[in-house]
């Protein structure tokens, strides 16, 4: 079996907590998923109950003492193709436990027999998949009419009085005004008698018939109210926040629950409840509130004390008394509307989610129940409306798990995680005899049995800060000393984080980082004067991108942790490259709409929806200015169309072509005849300045875009961020910036520029970045900074590849060559450019400055103004330096007063292998002083 998740709130002193309670089963897509692993899944002894067809009984596989009846219908699928017990499309195969369920008319009731007389068993809801707002109702039972009440103990005070409709307003006693409000809670979510956030009467209380008892009670000692109802209901105990059962006062705060045992102890031993639906802040139980001079109007208006609640389900029950005086005597009210819970929700977004034909794997508890003097519970469900107002519920059935076994001292004793990081916490969980008498967990020698509920189950969470066993021991009437352990280790490294992780050259970014604490640490390139604290922080300011490593070592063990922070260049000014002579047969600036300038976006890699990154759907193309510079912004979020964005217009790909037919000459093949492409780009990360908008991967939810940077990889054939498509010879040759993967189906080969992998002397569809064969073809370079790259493509005469292509950057004379293998994918029938990114399962975003081409190989120049840059003289001669590109020639002139100008030469040729051109002047003899002037000749 795999180890599950559970995700459930902290039990109270042998009490039992009511609460949501989510359990993510496996997913066997294609397999069956038996009734014994899912019952194992849930808890040690859990017991599943399919709902079958109308009318019909399904006895438990496991145990066959157990079964369930119900009056659910069995409705199918919502198209109606199915109308079978079982649902074939579940794809659990033979087995076909996981039936979906529905009544199309209103609420249904399952009954579960054969459990003991009295047993206390939490209760499992199976893949609630269609509840429409995903809100799901249920209640305990059902409402009950009081029948009586008989009272002892009551002296000369006022005897009790059955009312009914318990609602705001509603009095409180027989002898007093108080009356019944919803609880107020101040900013920070605690309770408080001029708090601002008002919680209603919780709906399962309205319109129940309830009891107001004399207040003048609470001290009677002893006293007891024996309460009967019409049939089975859950019965709710309001207990005043202030008692303190244990000390026989009322000195706990009436913000806290009541501290239950002593003159309270008659509540947990009779097995009540705490209730916990969702609707108090921060997570907290259930709360009302008691106006004690009657005159407020409203929830939680004129409050000034609290009660909490807790539930029990049976036919009657007995109420004992308090014994405290100057406190609230108890209330108790019958079920009244079906509770709602809505924290299946997580800000609003469903966390469980209908996923078609596959398997629904989830368990919600939705509390404990307590089981009547026949053994039977009664389970509720629906939405309390007709399928045509929404009150359609589909699920598959229902999980029960009975309390521990009284014979048996120790059935579970687990920990959540075997290993946890430094500084976090670990949950231990046990499931012991509900007999026993003593019940210890060391070290730390903890008495859990006020943690133990009435089912023989408890939780604590512990904080080790070393490796360590925990020993629970457990006595019981029959055995003494029985053991169970459980260790939980400690891993070296909590975290080692850097905020923010992208900088500019010159700023900050502070590590932070927590080990273990007998670990020792270091952390290169730092060097450290005095040895670094298990919990610190430090302030760095590297100059270039650099990465720091975390290494924690201790008992002959270490763990290591990299992070690398990205440091921004500023825009350089130069080294960029010149223009060819004769100009680029293309050039797009980056600062116009593409669609302004005749690219086109309707191509099978695009589903952009024209708009920019600030509205529309996740993702877009937009133009914006960084420091006075313009340039286009493209972003690709992964696939929004899981997110409520449908094509067309879902921005899951955003892919613009150029058609070159009419720029190239007639006939021309640039990726047999050669081609040169320059283009400039970055890729961006979020500064808070500039839109990015979240991310939006295929599986998931949205999230922030990554800080660090998304770029993009080679796809479907050798498409790219930048691209050149060759209709003639059916080729494609792309190059994009690459970084390491981001969320979902993200892929990439690494950080840098990537293009077409080496794949063989032929055109090949597996070029690609996911592709198994061939060699990765990848610049390794910093993707984040802006980036000028001047390419030359030609075909490959040493039979590598299909081509070669030599990368300069930055103005560098000297290329990286790469030998790669066309690819064959396309988006139109013509040669073209392109620019774009193209792939569904991918993420990413990218700034292009401008992207050029020109026909034939162009060796770059670099971009440095046309000036002398050196001037050198000796006695007899002058040296005259100046920047220039081969092939070009120079006039130059002298002078003594810039008035006459002497020509020296019309047409110096410039350096064929070098990219300054150097002059000597051999006549300076007898000249006081010279000005020199040279220009680029012209014919």
């Amino acid at each position: 079996m795999d180890i599950f998740p559970i995700i459930k709130s902290g039990t109270q002193p042998r009490s039992i907590v009511s609460t949501l309670l989510l359990i993510f089963l496996p997913a066997h897509s294609f397999a069956a998923i038996t009734a014994e692993e899912v019952e194992e899944a849930i808890s040690p002894g859990a017991i599943y109950l399919d709902f079958v067809s109308e009318g019909s009984t399904y006895i438990s596989s496991t145990n066959p003492n157990i079964s369930m009846v119900t009056d659910a219908i069995d409705w199918g699928w919502p198209d109606g193709s199915d109308n079978e017990v079982a649902v074939p499309s579940d794809e659990f195969g033979d087995g076909n436990i996981f039936d979906d369920k529905s009544n199309p008319s209103s609420d249904f009731t399952a009954t579960v027999s054969g459990l003991n007389p009295n047993d206390i068993a939490e209760v499992f809801v199976l893949n609630v998949i269609k509840t429409n707002s995903y809100d799901f109702s249920w209640a305990q039972s059902q409402s009950a009419l009081i029948l009586e009440i008989s009272e002892e103990g009551i002296g000369g005070d006022s005897p009790a009085i059955i009312e009914q409709e318990f609602n705001e307003e509603s009095l409180t006693f027989s002898d007093r005004t108080h009356q019944h409000n919803g609880a107020a809670f101040d900013n920070d979510g605690n309770l408080s008698t001029n708090g601002t956030q008002i919680i209603d009467l919780p709906n399962y209380l309205i319109g129940g018939d309830y009891i107001r008892f004399a207040n003048n009670a609470r001290d009677n000692n002893p006293y007891s109210a024996f309460v009967e109802a019409d049939g089975i209901t859950t019965w709710y105990l309001l207990v005043d926040n202030r008692l303190d059962g244990v000390a026989g006062n009322k000195n706990s705060p009436n913000n806290t629950d009541p501290v239950l045992g002593g003159t309270l102890q008659w509540i947990i031993d009779d097995g009540w409840q705490r209730v916990n639906t969702n609707i108090s802040p921060n997570g907290q139980a259930d709360y009302t509130g008691v106006d004690e001079s009657g005159d407020g109007f409203g929830a939680g208006q004129g409050l000034n004390q609290f009660y909490s609640v807790y539930s029990l389900t049976s036919d009657s029950v007995t109420v004992r008394g308090q014994g405290i005086g100057g406190s609230n005597m108890l209330s108790l009210v019958t079920q009244g509307k079906m509770i709602t819970v809505n924290s299946i929700k997580d800000g609003g977004v469903p966390v469980v989610e209908d996923n078609g034909a596959g398997p629904d794997s989830y368990a919600i508890s939705i509390g404990y129940f307590s089981a009547d003097e026949d053994g039977s519970i009664n389970v509720r469900l629906g939405k309390g409306l007709p399928n045509e107002q929404g009150g359609r519920t589909e699920l598959d059935g229902l999980v029960i798990v009975p309390p521990a076994d009284s014979e048996i001292p120790i059935q579970q004793f687990t920990a959540g995680d075997e290993k946890i990081s430094p500084g976090q916490s670990v949950t231990l969980k046990w499931t012991i005899s509900p007999e026993s008498t003593f019940a210890n967990i060391s070290p730390g020698n903890i008495d859990i049995l006020a943690r133990t509920g009435a089912d023989g189950k408890g939780s604590i969470e512990l904080n080790p800060k070393l490796e360590t066993e925990y020993t629970l021991t457990v006595n019981t009437p029959e055995e003494e000393g029985s053991t169970a352990s459980v260790v939980v280790d400690v891993a070296l490294i909590g975290y080692f984080t850097a905020e923010p992780p992208v900088i500019n050259l010159g700023e900050n970014t502070k590590l932070s980082w927590l080990v273990r604490e007998d670990a020792s640490i270091s952390i290169p390139p730092i060097s450290w004067l005095v040895p670094p604290e298990p919990e610190g922080t430090v302030s760095v300011s590297p100059d270039i991108t650099t990465k720091y490593t975390l290494t924690a070592s201790a008992e002959g063990q270490s763990e290591s942790i990299e992070i690398l922070i990205n440091v921004l260049a500023p825009p350089s000014n130069g080294g960029n490259f010149a223009e060819p002579v004769e100009g680029w047969d293309y050039a797009f600036n980056g600062d116009v709409d593409p669609l302004s300038v005749e690219w086109n976006h309707d191509n099978g890699s695009d589903a952009w929806d024209s708009s920019d990154l600030d509205s529309g759907a996740p993702g877009g193309a937009a133009i914006l200015n960084e420091n006075g510079d313009d340039f286009l912004r493209l972003q690709d979020t992964g696939d929004p169309r899981n997110h409520g964005f449908g094509d067309p217009g879902s921005n899951r790909k955003v892919y613009f072509t150029k058609d070159l037919t009419s720029i190239l000459s007639d006939n021309y093949s640039p990726l047999v005849d050669g081609i040169t492409l320059n283009f400039k780009a970055r890729v961006p990360v979020q500064d808070n300045i500039l839109p990015l908008d979240d991310s939006h991967p295929a599986g998931g939810n949205p999230s922030e875009w990554t800080p660090s940077g998304d770029g993009y990889a080679i796809h479907d054939g050798g498409k790219g961020t930048f691209g050149i498509r060759d209709s003639l010879s059916g080729q494609l040759i792309s190059f994009t910036l690459s970084t390491d993967p981001g969320p979902g189906a993200d892929y990439s080969e690494g950080i840098g520029l990537s293009m077409n992998r080496l794949n063989g002397e032929n055109p090949s569809a597996e070029v690609d970045a996911n592709d198994g064969s061939g060699e990765t073809n990848l610049l390794p370079i910093e993707p984040l900074n802006w980036n000028d790259f001047w390419i030359t493509i030609e075909a490959d005469t040493s039979g590598s590849g299909t081509h070669r292509a030599d990368i300069y950057m930055n103005g560098n004379s000297t290329p990286s060559s790469y030998f790669l293998t066309a690819g064959t994918g396309s988006d139109a029938g013509t040669t073209y450019m392109a620019m774009g990114l193209g792939a569904t399962p991918q993420s990413g975003a990218v700034d292009i400055d401008f992207f050029n081409i020109k026909e034939g190989i162009h060796i770059p120049t670099n971009n440095i103004p046309f000036q002398i840059i050196d001037i050198s003289y000796s006695d007899n001669s002058i040296s005259l330096s100046w920047p220039s590109r081969a092939g070009e020639a120079f006039l130059i002139e002298k002078s003594e007063d810039a008035i006459f100008w002497e020509e020296m030469d019309d047409s110096y040729p410039a350096s064929e292998d070098s990219e300054v051109t150097e002059f000597l002047d051999e006549e300076t003899a007898g000249f006081r002083s010279l000005l020199y002037r040279v220009s680029r000749a012209t014919e």
